[in-house]
């Protein structure tokens, strides 16, 4: 009962890259109202922050806890793959086994993988 909406979309993409094309598909745009305070060093934007080099790799959840960032990454894959990570100039190198979700930190200049999920 009731009325109900739907969006569809056929396209062609690679298998690797289904996850992230539904994600962007699915997810509103939205917009952040941004005004930094002081001067930001020469180079640095909003949109080299967070760098996830594999395509293959999907962003689930990004959020401040306290002090610390807490980055969760999903390889909803059937293959191990790597993925270089870059925040805030820190560069970290992450190995993901077969549909393995995983949970790093970024906390004082500093990249970790976590055991448990924070």
């Amino acid at each position: 009962e009731g009325r109900h909406s739907f969006r569809f979309r056929i396209a062609y993409d690679p298998v690797s890259q289904l996850e992230n094309k539904a994600a962007e598909f699915m997810n509103v745009p939205y917009a952040l109202n941004y005004f930094p305070h002081g001067l930001m060093p020469a180079g640095e934007t909003l949109e080299n922050q967070l760098i996830i080099e594999n395509k293959e790799i999907s962003l689930v959840a990004f959020y401040q806890e306290g002090d610390r960032y807490i980055l969760r990454l999903l390889n909803n894959q059937e293959k191990q793959t790597t993925a270089e990570i870059s925040m805030c100039g820190v560069n970290y190198t992450a190995t993901f086994g077969k549909y393995e979700v995983k949970t790093l930190c970024y906390a004082e200049g500093a990249i970790q993988d976590q055991a448990y999920i924070c």
